[in-house]
C-alpha cells in the first residue's frame, strides 16, 4: 500500500498490513440469496490459537471488537466458511478476520472483504409470469395434476433473476452515492477527496463516514462565525444573525466556575470551586437572562485566607498571552464580579492589568474599594477603563483588604466587557443566534384587544366590546364613530419603523364592515387603505393607495394596499379611510396586518392565524407588540438543539433567540 503525505492510493487494505503467515487470502464474500452472504477463507499458516470473524455495516472493523462477532473458533477445529443470513437487503456489509497470535497473544488482522446483500426486486416472478402459459404447465393434458406450475422451470429462471437483481442492487445503490451512511465504502475515499479531505485507513471507514458527513454540510467554514450561520440557516430555513456575547472572559470556568476554577490563582488564599448550595451559599442567578437560557449557576469560587493581610486573585496572570483577555488599545472596558463575604465584611477592589503583545505589563487600572458583606451577592465594578497604547491582553484582578486567617469569600458571575459601564451579566463567550421570523406582523396592536396606538382625525374610537351585539372577527374589534358626514375620516396606525433592506414591498390589510347605529350605509359606501412614507425628518415622501372596497353591514371585507417603501423611508403610517354618508354609521375594523411582502397573505398575530400556535410569538407583551411566525418551528428547534453541538467547540455556551425586536 502506497502513501504520499497524508493520502493513500489503493483502498483494498485497511488498518495494519496483514503479515504473510497470518494471511487468510483468498477471503471472499459471495451473495447466495436475498439477504444472505457466504464467506470463505483459507486458514493462515502461522502460529495462532483462535480465529474470529467480525461484521460491521459501516466499514471494515478496526479491531476484533468493532462490530458483530459472527464466529470464533480454535485453530484445531476451525472451519473455512460461514453463512451470514438475515441481512438487510440492498446494504453492503464489511467483514474482517482476526487471529490470536500464539506467542504474544495479540489479535492480528488476517483479511478483509465485503459483500452486498442482494435486494429482491421480484425479478424471478416477473420472468416466470412473462412466459406463455403452455411453458408453465408440467404436461399437455387438462387434468388438475398436469396443470400445476412448472416449479423446476421457475427455479431455473430464478438463477438468472438473482444475478440480474445483484447487478440491479449495485445500480440502485448508486442513487445513494452521497448518503454517507449507506454509500459503498469503496467510494468513501473518493468522496472525501471531493471535499478536500484525506482518507486515513487507520481511522477506518466508519469514522470517515462521520467526517465526510460533517464536511458535506459545512466543511469549508466550519468553526467560523460565517460557517455556523450558514449551517443554522440551512438547517432551519430561517435567516439568522450570529454574534458573540459581550462577556470576554475566556470560558465559563473563568466566569461562572461551572467545572473548575478556570485560570484563577491566588496569593494569600486557597481557591476551590464549590457546588451551589454548599454551606448555604447559592450561585448568582441573573434575572435578565433569557428564560430558556439562564446563566450557569451550578458552581462558584471560594477563597479561603491562608495568610492574613491583603489577598490577591488574578485570572491568567501566569500566561497573559494565552490566558489573558484579548483587548484593543484605545477602547473602553468594564470589569465586574459578584462577591459575598462568608465570615466577615471586608473591602474588595477590582483592577485591570494591561499587557502588550510580548506579555509585558504596561500599567494597571484600579477601581474603588467596596465593602462586601455577608448574606447576599454584591456587584463590584471597575468601569470605563481605556486600554492603553500597545495593550493587547488584560488580566482581571480581585484584591481583598485586611483579611484574617481562615476568612472565606465567594465570587461568581465575572464579566469583562467592551463597554463604558457594566451591563447585565451573561455567560463568557456565549454564541447568540438570532433567527428572523418567516413573517412579521409589524403592528403592535393588530387584533384591537386594547386601543393604545390607533388614532383618528375625526370622530372617536371605541372597542367593539363596549357596544352590545357588535360583530367581531375574534375577541374584540375597533369601532370608528365619525364626527361628521361627507368628510374623509380615517384611522391611523402608529409610526411603523421601516428597517433595512430598503427599498422593499410592504402590504397592509384589515377586515372591515359597517355598523348601523341609526342609518344604513349607501350601496357605494367604501373603504380605502393608504400607506404614507416619511423620512427621518418627518417629511412625507410618497403615498400609496389601495383599491376602494365597497363594504356592508352583513359581512366582512378585506381591503388591502401594497406599497414600495422608498430607500430613505424611516417610518410608515397606515390608514383606513372612509367618507361616511351619516354620523349614525360606524366602521368596524379587526385583524389588521402590516408585513414585508408584495402579496396579501393570511392574517396572523402572536396568538392566532396558523394551526400550530407553537409557531407564533409576541415580540413583547401579548396583544401589545409585534407578532412573529416561524414556519415549522416546533419541529425545527427540537432537531436543531440535538444537532447543534456538532458544530460548536465543546463547552461553548449558546443562545437560540426567536421573536427579537425587528
Amino acid at each position: 500500500m502506497g502513501r504520499y503525505g497524508l493520502d493513500y492510493y489503493g483502498v483494498g487494505l485497511y488498518g495494519p498490513a496483514t503479515i504473510v503467515e497470518f494471511d487468510a487470502s483468498p477471503f471472499t464474500a459471495r451473495p447466495v440469496g436475498y439477504g444472505a452472504i457466504d464467506l470463505g477463507w483459507v486458514l493462515p499458516s502461522g502460529a495462532w490459537d483462535l480465529i474470529r470473524l467480525v461484521r460491521n455495516p459501516y466499514g471494515f472493523p478496526l479491531d476484533p471488537d468493532d462490530g458483530d462477532e459472527l464466529y470464533e473458533q480454535a485453530k484445531a477445529i476451525s472451519l473455512e466458511s460461514y453463512s451470514d443470513s438475515g441481512l438487510q437487503e440492498g446494504r453492503t456489509y464489511y467483514y474482517s478476520l482476526f487471529v490470536l497470535e500464539t506467542l504474544t497473544q495479540v489479535w492480528l488482522r488476517a483479511g478483509n472483504t465485503y459483500g452486498v446483500s442482494v435486494k429482491n426486486f421480484g425479478t424471478c416472478d416477473l420472468m416466470y409470469n412473462y412466459l406463455p402459459q403452455i411453458y408453465r404447465q408440467v404436461g399437455l393434458t387438462t387434468d388438475a395434476f398436469s396443470n400445476r406450475e412448472n416449479q423446476d422451470l421457475q427455479n431455473f429462471l430464478c438463477l438468472f433473476a438473482f444475478e440480474y437483481d445483484l447487478e440491479k442492487t449495485y445500480a440502485y445503490n448508486l442513487m445513494y452515492s452521497y448518503d454517507t451512511s449507506f454509500v459503498d465504502g469503496r467510494y468513501i475515499p473518493q468522496l472525501m477527496k471531493q471535499f478536500g479531505l484525506s482518507f486515513e485507513p487507520e481511522i477506518g471507514l466508519k469514522q470517515s463516514r462521520v467526517l465526510l458527513r460533517n464536511a458535506m454540510k459545512n466543511y469549508k467554514t466550519k468553526g467560523s462565525k460565517d460557517g455556523f450561520a450558514t449551517y443554522l440557516k440551512a438547517f432551519t430555513g430561517y435567516d439568522v444573525e450570529v454574534e458573540q456575547g459581550k462577556n470576554l472572559m475566556l470560558d465559563f470556568n473563568d466566569s461562572s466556575f461551572e467545572q473548575t476554577i478556570g485560570n484563577w490563582a491566588a496569593t494569600g488564599a486557597t481557591l476551590a470551586r464549590i457546588d451551589t448550595g454548599t454551606g448555604g451559599i447559592s450561585a448568582y442567578s441573573e434575572s435578565s437572562a433569557p428564560a430558556a437560557y439562564p446563566n450557569e449557576n451550578q458552581g462558584l469560587l471560594r477563597a479561603t485566607v491562608t495568610t492574613a493581610g491583603t489577598v490577591t486573585l488574578t485570572c491568567g496572570k501566569s500566561a497573559p498571552i494565552t490566558r489573558g483577555v484579548p483587548v484593543t488599545a484605545g477602547q473602553p472596558y468594564s470589569y465586574s464580579v459578584y462577591s459575598q463575604a462568608g465570615t466577615i465584611a471586608r473591602n474588595v477592589t477590582l483592577s485591570i492589568e494591561w499587557y502588550n503583545c510580548r506579555g509585558a505589563l504596561i500599567s494597571t487600572s484600579a477601581g474603588s474599594a467596596v465593602s462586601v458583606t455577608t448574606g447576599s451577592w454584591q456587584r463590584v465594578t471597575i468601569a470605563n477603563q481605556t486600554a492603553p497604547t500597545n495593550a493587547m491582553f488584560a488580566v482581571p484582578v480581585i484584591t481583598i483588604s485586611a483579611t484574617a486567617l481562615s476568612n472565606v469569600f465567594y465570587f461568581d458571575a465575572v464579566q469583562f466587557e467592551k463597554l463604558a459601564s457594566a451591563s447585565d451579566f451573561e455567560e463568557a463567550r456565549v454564541v447568540k443566534a438570532t433567527f428572523k421570523a418567516s413573517r412579521v406582523n409589524q403592528l403592535t396592536n393588530p387584533n384591537f384587544q386594547t386601543n393604545t396606538v390607533w388614532t383618528t382625525n375625526s370622530g372617536t374610537l371605541v372597542l367593539a366590546s363596549s357596544i352590545p351585539s357588535t360583530p367581531t372577527k375574534a375577541q374584540d374589534a375597533l369601532v370608528l364613530n365619525p364626527a361628521a358626514a361627507n368628510f374623509n375620516t380615517r384611522i391611523n396606525s402608529e409610526n411603523i419603523k421601516i428597517q433595512a433592506p430598503k427599498p422593499d414591498y410592504f402590504t397592509f390589510s384589515v377586515y372591515s364592515r359597517f355598523l348601523n347605529q341609526g342609518a344604513a350605509p349607501t350601496s357605494l359606501e367604501a373603504v380605502t387603505l393608504r400607506l404614507r412614507w416619511y423620512d427621518i425628518d418627518d417629511n412625507l415622501l410618497q403615498t400609496d393607495a389601495g383599491f376602494t372596497v365597497v363594504t356592508s353591514t352583513t359581512s366582512w371585507t378585506r381591503p388591502y394596499v401594497t406599497g414600495y417603501a422608498p430607500v430613505n423611508a424611516d417610518y410608515c403610517v397606515a390608514s383606513i379611510e372612509w367618507i361616511p354618508s351619516s354620523t349614525q354609521i360606524s366602521l368596524i375594523v379587526d385583524e389588521a396586518m402590516f408585513e414585508r411582502s408584495a402579496f396579501l397573505n393570511e392574517y396572523f398575530d402572536g396568538t392566532i392565524g396558523v394551526s400550530t400556535v407553537g409557531n407564533l410569538f409576541w415580540e413583547g407583551s401579548t396583544n401589545a407588540s409585534k407578532s412573529h411566525l416561524y414556519v415549522n418551528k416546533t419541529v425545527v428547534e427540537g432537531r436543531l438543539l440535538s444537532d447543534i453541538n456538532n458544530y460548536l467547540t465543546n463547552g461553548t455556551q449558546f443562545q437560540l433567540l426567536f421573536a427579537q425586536p425587528v
